[in-house]
């Protein structure tokens, strides 16, 4: 199968995007090593039985496997992440296709444990810089932020990171009395 890095792959190593949306995606696609078919190829896939030939969907899993084979695991300063990560707009594209593809039509079983998988990827932006897994960073209002911040400046808290991020902000924990 012909992806979108111009290589030749087996079938099924290939990814296929679901629509053509998310091809805005596709630096972060590559830079995380996933095989996507081809834009021209990929209306033409959809007519054939893609589980027999073994090319899959892209889907959650693969995007967290990625970013857990690259390293995004534990706090990592953005200087350190490809230039595609740098700014508001790059990681919004991540934001974007992650909350896409969490939001899925799948089972509630399924969704949690997805939710699981996805929170211990640092994908949250903290206020000191770095992105942190999302199970170890808290989110909480700007009071509370600056009450605990003069009190213990090491508390990580979640950033603002852009419009739509809702169901990934979610997934980081409320910082309350009983973490206080």
């Amino acid at each position: 199968i012909f992806t979108e890095t111009k290589e030749w792959v087996k079938p099924h190593e290939a990814l296929l995007l679901e629509k053509e949306e998310e091809e805005e995606a596709l630096p972060v696609f590559n830079w995380l090593g996933l095989k996507i078919v081809h834009r021209e190829i990929r209306p033409y896939m959809f007519s054939f039985p893609r589980k027999e030939i073994g090319i899959e969907l892209l889907d959650l899993e693969h995007i967290v496997k990625a970013l857990q084979d690259k390293g995004l695991t534990e706090r990592k300063e953005i200087s350190l992440l490809p230039k595609i990560l740098h700014d508001e707009k790059g990681r919004g594209v991540l934001y974007q296709e992650t909350t896409h593809l969490l939001n899925r039509q799948r089972s509630p079983e399924k969704k949690r444990e997805l939710q699981i998988m996805l929170s211990s990827c640092a994908i949250a932006l903290g206020r000191d810089g770095a992105l942190w897994p999302c199970n170890k960073i808290f989110r909480a209002d700007v009071k509370t932020i600056s009450l605990f911040s003069q009190i213990d400046s090491n508390i990580p808290f979640l950033n603002y990171m852009g419009e739509d991020t809702e169901d990934i902000v979610r997934l980081c924990p409320e910082f309350n009395a009983k973490v206080a």
